[in-house]
């Protein structure tokens, strides 16, 4: 990002500790904070199911890391239009269990966040993505593991 011309700050012992800091510092400095679940950023994460779809249009399952879940929602979506019948199975870290165990619960459940693994590394459920995996007139099947 600093290569592209970006001022690159970090901050927070983790991705939900960034998260809350750069909300507050947008908010202050009345910015636009895109969220990890904004439906702009899902649009374009989905894109790499369009390229999978496009080079395997056949494709029966997709399996997606979950961690905010804007990639599965991404996913979803596009499988729900390329291919309707194709499975999305959304995957967490066992060392960071929320959006699966909310999923599990049917509502939202904090839980302990102890990966490494970056694009899982979540201790807080978040409320779209769960709807909009959990919606079919919006997306493919999905389910979480």
């Amino acid at each position: 990002m600093r290569a592209l011309g970006a001022e690159v700050l970090l901050h927070g012992a983790d991705f939900d500790e960034a998260r809350e800091w750069a909300a507050e510092r947008a908010a202050e400095q009345g910015a636009r904070f895109i969220t990890a679940t904004d439906p702009a950023l899902i649009a374009g994460v989905g894109t790499y199911a369009v390229e999978i779809f496009d080079a395997l249009p056949e494709l029966d399952v997709l399996i997606v890391p979950v961690g905010a879940g804007s990639g599965a929602c991404g996913c979803g979506i596009v499988a729900g239009t390329r291919r309707p019948e194709a499975r999305v199975i959304g995957v967490q870290a066992e060392a960071a269990p929320a959006m699966q165990q909310s999923w599990a619960a049917g509502r939202l459940a904090t839980a302990p966040m102890e990966t490494v693994a970056e694009g899982l590394a979540t201790r807080v459920p978040f409320e779209n993505t769960q709807g909009i995996m959990r919606d079919p007139k919006v997306a493919s099947p999905i389910s979480c593991s």
